[in-house]
C-alpha cells in the first residue's frame, strides 16, 4: 500500500544531515523532529542533540505518528502524498493515483477505500485531510472541486461547493485558532475560508503554495518561490527565497522549514539551516 513502520529499536544515529533535499516535516509527540527525503527518514532530537536514519533509499512524501506511537512512512513510489489521523483514530492515506484514498480503521483491524465519483471523478488526486473543530472532515484534492466535505459515517461526499475558490487545483490545507480555512493551490496562491459566511479572501496570487502552517498571529505560506507571512491581511517575504516543501511549529513554538536546499529553523535573526 506504500506504507511502512518504522521500527525504533533499529536506529542508525548520526550527527549530521544526509540528505540535502526533504520532502515533510513532522514533529512527534516526544518533541523529535521527523524528516521525510530523496534518502528516506530522518529524525532530529533537539533533546538528545541527535539524529537517526531510517528506511535508507527510499523516497519519503508523508509521515504520521498515531496515537499508539506508531510512526506511518508513506512512500514516493506508491504515489503516496498525505497521511492524517482523525480523532477516531483512522489514518486516512492520500494518494496521486486517480483512484481515491485508503482509511486505516486500527480498532476494526481493517481497511476501506474511498473516493469521489460522477461529475467529480477526474479529482480523486488526494493532497490534504482535515477534520476542522466543528467535526466535518474534508479533503483538499488536485482537479474536481478542490475543497470536499466528506461523511464518515456514510463514506460518501456531499454537494458542498464554494464558487469563489481561487482554483480548484488544491495543495494543502489547516484550520487556525479562530475556525478559519486555508486553502493552497498549486496555481493561484492561498484562500482563506470563513466557516460561517463562506467569504473567501485571496492572497500570493499566481503562487504555488506547498504547505501552510499557524504561527502565533500569522499564517506562513510555503511556496515554489520561497516563504511568506500573512498578518492582518497583509502579505510580505518571511526571509527565505527557495522552494519550501513543508513547515512545521514545534511544542516550544520554533518553527522548522524543510526545503531544496535543507532544513532550517526560523529565529529572531532570521532563518538558520540546521
Amino acid at each position: 500500500y506504500g506504507l511502512a513502520l518504522i521500527d525504533l529499536s533499529g536506529r542508525k544515529s548520526r550527527h549530521f544531515l544526509s540528505d540535502r533535499e526533504f520532502n515533510c516535516i513532522y514533529e512527534d509527540p516526544q518533541g523529535n523532529i521527523w524528516l521525510g527525503g530523496t534518502r528516506g527518514v530522518q529524525m532530529l532530537s533537539p533533546e538528545m542533540n541527535n539524529i537517526g536514519s531510517f528506511a535508507e533509499g527510499e523516497e519519503v512524501t508523508a509521515l504520521l505518528e498515531d496515537r499508539s506511537g506508531e510512526m506511518w512512512v508513506g512512500k514516493g513510489d506508491k504515489k503516496v502524498t498525505c497521511l492524517y489521523e482523525d480523532s477516531a483514530g483512522n489514518v486516512y492515506v492520500g494518494l496521486w493515483t486517480g483512484r481515491g484514498f485508503d482509511i486505516y480503521d486500527k480498532a476494526a483491524g481493517r481497511h476501506s477505500h474511498a473516493a469521489l465519483t460522477g461529475d467529480r471523478s477526474g479529482a480523486n488526486w488526494y493532497q490534504d485531510f482535515l477534520e476542522d473543530s466543528r467535526g466535518r472532515f474534508w479533503a483538499a484534492t488536485w482537479e474536481g472541486i478542490g475543497l470536499n466535505e466528506f461523511d464518515r459515517k456514510s463514506g460518501k461526499f456531499t454537494d458542498f461547493k464554494v464558487d469563489s475558490l481561487s482554483t480548484r487545483l488544491a495543495s494543502c490545507l489547516i484550520e487556525d485558532s479562530r475556525g478559519i480555512l486555508w486553502y493552497g493551490t498549486t496555481e493561484n496562491g492561498l484562500d482563506a475560508i470563513d466557516p460561517d459566511t463562506w467569504k473567501v479572501e485571496h492572497f500570493l496570487k499566481g503562487q504555488y503554495v506547498t504547505c501552510v502552517e499557524e504561527a502565533g498571529d500569522s499564517i506562513l505560506a510555503g511556496t515554489k518561490k520561497g516563504l511568506f507571512s500573512i498578518r492582518a491581511r497583509r502579505q510580505r517575504p518571511a526571509g527565505l527565497e527557495v522552494p519550501i516543501a513543508s513547515i512545521e511549529r514545534d511544542n516550544s513554538g520554533r518553527i522548522w522549514v524543510s526545503t531544496a536546499e535543507g532544513l532550517f529553523l526560523l529565529t529572531e535573526n532570521g532563518p538558520a539551516k540546521v
